[in-house]
């Protein structure tokens, strides 16, 4: 008797990291393959990762990190890892995740270190920094196709890092959300990117599961 294989494709993305006090929120896991073996007729659960909550002062509400996408059943399972929050004033160090935070704008001390990305799934985030008297800014939130830029000083933030498409389509998942400059003042305000693609942003945009027949 010859079991039967069906060939799968999936994309995996977890939800984005939400933006702290200058540090922008790391993306969302990114897993994919095109060739994924499975007997015909078996079923999975889906889990669909929100996306993380902004900041809403720099030393009351910190930001949050995405939530884990994937499908699983009793036999198998693949996972993609939420994005890191952005840093907070005070508490300049960012969350880890699929893609790491990037890096608070210091009260002082510092400068900060961003989130680290999980192999395979994403890259670290920036570091962000404080000038007395100046100002600071945030680094960027870690992406899956390049990590989140430094901080250049008081009135230049890290850019986010980049993301990834799928199947050669023009939707770009998961990419880091931007650092911004502040004096510690500020919510959580890190560029968003489109809804379900489990960006990094002022809120963290939701994750995504695809799975198809291929």
């Amino acid at each position: 008797m010859v079991n039967k294989v069906m060939v799968m494709q999936y994309l995996v993305v977890a939800g984005g990291g939400g933006a702290g006090s200058g540090g922008g929120g790391g993306a969302g896991g990114y897993k994919a393959s095109p060739s994924y073996a499975v007997t015909p007729g078996t079923s999975f659960t889906v889990i669909v990762g929100g996306g993380g909550n902004r900041s809403i002062s720099p030393f009351a509400i910190f930001a949050t990190a995405g939530s884990n996408s994937g499908f699983y059943n009793a036999s198998a399972s693949v996972w993609s890892t939420g994005g890191g929050y952005g840093g907070q004033g005070g508490n300049g160090n960012a969350g880890n995740g699929g893609s790491g935070g990037g890096a608070g704008a210091s009260t002082g001390g510092g400068p900060y270190t961003g989130g680290t990305g999980t192999p395979g799934q994403g890259n670290n985030g920036g570091v962000g920094g404080h000038n007395y008297g100046s100002g600071a800014a945030g680094g960027g939130g870690g992406g899956a196709g390049s990590g989140g830029a430094n901080w250049s000083g008081p009135s230049g933030p890290g850019a986010g890092g980049a993301g990834k498409t799928w199947k050669g389509l023009a939707t770009v998942y998961c990419a880091g959300g931007n650092g911004t400059s502040t004096n510690f003042g500020n919510n959580g305000v890190g560029a968003s990117g489109a809804a379900n693609t489990g960006n990094g942003g002022s809120a963290g945009n939701n994750g995504v599961a695809i799975v198809t027949g291929k």
